[in-house]
């Protein structure tokens, strides 16, 4: 998976000082309601992977504990409103 932009991104999460390029990549997030929302894109095979396993894995580089988190398979922000 990688880590996409999205049209409501508010900012690019860098990479931490002690990480390679190859380790870690810049992250597009929305910042909002106390809430950091990242999209990401799935390969084909990872498509298919989820679709036959029906799994997901959240791994968070955090240490000992790992902060609230959640999933979504469908965007997270309302509708657009129509502009005329």
């Amino acid at each position: 998976m990688k880590p996409i932009t999205f049209p409501e991104q508010t900012k690019v999460l860098g990479k931490p000082a002690n990480m390679t390029d190859e380790e870690c990549a810049p992250l597009p997030v929305c910042c909002v309601e106390g809430q950091v929302i990242s999209c990401w894109g799935l390969t084909w095979r990872e498509r298919i992977r989820v679709l036959l396993g029906g799994r997901l894995w959240l791994c968070v580089l955090s240490g000992q504990t790992q902060p609230p988190v959640w999933i979504a398979a469908s965007t997270p922000f309302l509708p657009r409103e129509e502009t005329r």
